[in-house]
């Protein structure tokens, strides 16, 4: 993979021989002095390692509606969540890697948080939605 993956994306990996490949969100980035880099540190199946360059296949995206952010002079590093209703946001929030103890598990806790506040949103929409009846005439 040639482009340089940035925090938050989501990325292809190669798998062990017979294993499918999986997908990661990428944590940190190791470079090199000039600049190159060479592995990344992800978040795959629940655990986190480094995966090395030659084992990443491509970037398929970022995962919507979730940001980092790292502002130092705040002293404020985690993960922002959105969830929209429509062009709204309906709900917002940060998870603190110092709340939660480290990058990785600050990441698991946005993800589950996004995935049953957007299944909330969904549902409330499917409820709210009338059924469409058939026009005559």
């Amino acid at each position: 993979m040639k482009e340089t993956p940035h925090i938050g994306d989501i990325v292809l990996v190669k798998a062990a021989d017979g294993l499918p490949e999986q997908t990661g969100i990428v944590l940190r980035v190791r470079t090199r002095k000039d600049g190159y880099w060479t592995a990344a540190e992800m978040l795959i199946g629940g655990g986190v390692s480094w995966i090395n360059k030659g084992q990443m296949l491509r970037i398929t995206g970022r995962p919507k509606g979730i940001s980092r952010i790292d502002q130092p002079s705040r002293r404020t590093h985690g993960w922002f969540v959105r969830v929209y209703e429509g062009k709204r946001t309906r709900v917002a929030r940060l998870f603190s890697d110092q709340k939660h103890k480290g990058i990785g598990p600050a990441l698991e806790a946005a993800l589950a948080f996004h995935r049953s506040e957007y299944d909330t949103v969904r549902n409330e929409q499917s409820l709210q939605t009338p059924q469409q009846t058939a026009v005559s005439g």
